[in-house]
């Protein structure tokens, strides 16, 4: 009965191989695809941590604060690639995130609420308008011209703009990368992925006798119906029938 039991266990095989063992684990190294798309996905995070770069040095504290979470995130990710599966719902969540927060931030510079009055000054060096000043001791308003615009306000708005367009292509390159790791996870369960369609080859001489046949049988259809009325003008018998007694 040991040997028995030992021979059922040597002949059964785990569906999808090494593959669905990688895929359950969340270890294994990555499919093609994902190793074709890291290579640009690093190079994404290398410009938003330029952006970066740019925002602490015009003191765009929040901005750099929100985008630097991105790359922290993604290092984790990325300094294990066998693990880089586990990491890329995360990934994809702070990039899209940060790119939104980003675009938000740009729009208020632009309308004039944020750092610079308006899109005309921002790449301006100076900006002189009116400002409400309240004095701290008396708590008096009063009106008087201020420089809102400098060096580090134009590096600070070009970082803005820049981190914006890589976060969202970042989001852009880490959705490929998740659906590349979808794909093969499927593969390993031996299930088609998204957007396969199999394809049946059709026999051309088969094709054409089965529309042959399906008119005959339209053809056969209407005789039937035809004879069944009968000729024109004749109207079978629908009443009871008569019997005659003996």
């Amino acid at each position: 009965e040991q040997r028995e039991r030992s021979s059922d266990r040597s002949m059964v095989a785990p569906v999808g191989g090494d593959g669905l063992a990688a895929s359950l684990s969340g270890r294994g190294p990555p499919p093609p695809e994902v190793e074709r798309l890291l290579p640009c996905f690093k190079v994404a995070l290398a410009f938003v941590a330029l952006s970066i770069a740019g925002e602490c040095a015009a003191e765009y504290w929040n901005e750099a604060i929100f985008d630097a979470t991105t790359l922290l995130i993604a290092f984790m990710g990325l300094r294990d690639v066998n693990q880089l599966r586990n990491c890329m719902m995360c990934i994809l969540l702070i990039t899209l995130f940060n790119g939104f927060q980003d675009l938000i931030t740009l729009i208020t510079i632009l309308i004039g609420y944020r750092h610079v009055p308006g899109a005309k000054y921002f790449v301006s060096l100076e900006c002189v308008v009116n400002a409400t000043v309240i004095d701290p001791g008396t708590h008096a308003k009063h009106s008087e011209l201020h420089n809102f615009c400098s060096w580090q306000t134009i590096v600070g708005n070009i970082a803005v703009t820049t981190a914006a367009l890589f976060q969202l292509l970042s989001f852009r390159l880490a959705w490929k990368i998740f659906r590349a790791y979808h794909d093969a996870d499927m593969e390993g369960f031996g299930l088609p992925s998204q957007g396969f369609t199999p394809q049946v080859p059709i026999d051309p001489t088969a094709a054409a006798q089965g529309s042959a046949g399906n008119r005959r049988q339209a053809g056969l259809g209407q005789s039937n119906r035809g004879a069944a009325q009968g000729p024109p003008g004749f109207q079978p018998f629908s009443g009871q029938p008569h019997r005659l007694s003996a």
